[in-house]
């Protein structure tokens, strides 16, 4: 049990990166298709 949460708290910073780095992804691409200015 001890090893799992090891795991999930090695495991979690790369999936947190990783929704941030899709989010900003998509972010630029509703900018560059739909330019606000």
């Amino acid at each position: 049990m001890h090893g799992v949460g090891v795991m999930v708290w090695m495991v979690t910073p790369f999936l947190v990166a990783i929704l941030v780095m899709q989010t900003v992804k998509f972010s630029l691409l509703v900018n560059y298709l739909i330019p606000t200015d």
